[in-house]
């Protein structure tokens, strides 16, 4: 009972403690928001200003540069990208074809041409552009002005004359602390349990917390390492073999290809990136209030500015103030344009190429049914079952189902299971692709049993989980939660059409 409780106040503590973050974010992002955006806008042409002008003269240091131009660039694209190369590259566009921004329509042919572009913006001149505002005032305040402290809030003292110890500089570092653990624990959150899997698949052993602590001790320890021989022999030699094998690996997709879509693609987004450069820096949604903005373009600036802008005076010694702007504006921005980007367009073209018809509504006054052969997207439930009947309702004579351990079968209309995950896979699915992870087969291959089995359950095969008997069938009746979330706006669209 006592251990009931526990998890029990545990798991309502961490839920009220989301929804406490997730307000305060909000309300963050409510107030600062449009002021956030209008001062990166504007910074980039402050900075473009700086650095044609004689204070782009200014040299940071009397000495000549600690680093290699090479390592010097190294350093900075590793610090200000990461491990956002491993993971965002290949999915990010995918969260801006189903939730776009500048008010396009989801799913539809512009959002797909807008989701690489969307992507080179935020990871391209605007971000860079606030690493920058950051990392030279603090450059210029430690290595010219001589000041002690390479710390916001040692320029703030600098610059204000508030005492260093005194309230307001301590809320400075003790908010500074806060925004470096929380872009540390998204990069580890996302990262380490990525690289697990791969390392995983790659040596034939499952997946698990113990693997995840693994990797996070190994890199602590390398990252500790690097730091303690100082950056000289440590995070410079680092970061130019990290960059020298990602320009291997990245010309290794173009030529592996697909290389013509992706020029072509990397052509036209580079285009629509820079004529709607304007739109994307200043979109606030006020009218429709999707939340793009505070969600992907604030958040992804904001996180890693602190810390990125003071490695960036840290590094810099020896510099002038204009060679920092050009390697941050330029540097940088090639390099999350790049790497990225091309990571996005192979993915983005395994998706295919097929326009998409309509999309079909389920509302309580009926379900829509396609008109003609073609690609549709359904509005449909999140369960199994009630999509199964929303499917059969719409004409479906059979279905496809994509599974993990849990499935449905359903009276209606068979359905064929395929899985690639080999640990969960199990007799009652028709088609094993697990093949695709380890390596034993092909997509090709696999996808020739897809359609082996379709045509066969077509000619009357039964599916396996058919089988195992009407324990497993659903039939839903409705689906209150669709009909709450999807009714009403459906309704008003027919009225209104």
């Amino acid at each position: 009972c006592c251990l009931t409780a526990i998890i029990t106040l545990r798991k309502n503590f961490v839920q009220k403690s989301e929804s406490v973050a997730n307000a305060i974010k909000s309300a963050l992002i409510r107030i600062f928001g449009s002021g956030t955006m209008i001062f990166t806008f504007f910074g980039v042409l402050l900075l473009v200003g700086i650095a044609f002008s004689k204070f782009g003269n200014i040299r940071l240091g009397d000495t000549k540069p600690e680093y290699s131009t090479f390592k010097w660039i190294a350093m900075m694209m590793s610090c200000g990208l990461g491990s956002a190369t491993c993971y965002w590259a290949f999915i990010e566009w995918a969260y801006y074809i189903d939730t776009p921004g500048l008010g396009i329509e989801a799913a539809s042919q512009l959002a797909y041409e807008m989701s690489v572009p969307y992507t080179m913006f935020h990871w391209g001149f605007s971000a860079w552009t606030l690493y920058a505002l950051a990392g030279i005032p603090i450059a210029y305040h430690f290595h010219v002005r001589k000041n002690k402290g390479l710390s916001l809030s040692g320029m703030v003292h600098a610059v204000t004359g508030l005492k260093e110890d005194g309230i307001i500089c301590r809320i400075i570092d003790v908010l500074f602390i806060f925004i470096c653990f929380g872009g540390l624990s998204i990069t580890l959150g996302v990262s380490v349990p990525l690289v697990t899997d791969v390392l995983c698949s790659v040596i034939g052993i499952q997946s698990s917390f113990i693997m995840n602590l693994a990797i996070i001790i190994i890199l602590s320890v390398i990252y500790s390492l690097s730091s303690y021989i100082g950056i000289q022999k440590g995070m410079s030699k680092i970061s130019d073999w990290n960059v020298k094998l990602v320009i291997i690996f990245t010309i290794g997709v173009v030529i592996c290809g697909p290389t013509l879509f992706i020029l072509d693609n990397t052509t036209q987004s580079f285009g629509l990136m820079l004529q709607n450069f304007v739109h994307m820096s200043l979109f606030t949604d006020p009218i429709g209030q999707t939340g793009f903005p505070g969600a992907w373009t604030i958040f992804c600036w904001i996180t890693y500015a602190p810390f990125t802008g003071i490695f960036i005076a840290k590094v810099s010694k020896g510099r002038s103030i204009r060679s920092v702007i050009i390697n941050t504006l330029v540097s940088g921005s090639v390099g999350g344009l790049t790497t990225i980007e091309e990571k996005s367009m192979g993915a983005l073209h395994k998706t295919g190429s097929r326009p998409i018809v309509d999309i079909l509504e389920i509302n309580r006054y009926g379900v829509d049914r396609p008109e003609k052969p073609g690609f549709y997207l359904s509005e449909a439930s999140m369960l199994c079952g009630a999509a199964g009947v929303n499917f059969a309702a719409m004409g479906a004579h059979l279905i496809l189902w994509t599974s993990g351990a849990a499935g449905f079968n359903n009276a209606i209309v068979p359905v064929i299971r395929v899985s690639g995950n080999k640990d969960l896979f199990n007799a009652d699915m028709d088609v094993d692709a697990t093949g695709i992870m380890d390596g034993t087969c092909g997509i090709g291959e696999v996808a020739e049993r897809i359609v082996e089995k379709v045509g066969k359950v077509a000619d009357g095969e039964a599916t396996a989980i058919e089988g195992i008997g009407d324990s497993t069938m659903t039939l839903y009746q409705k689906d209150q939660r669709v009909e709450t979330l999807l009714g009403l706006s459906c309704a008003n669209r027919r009225q209104n059409g």
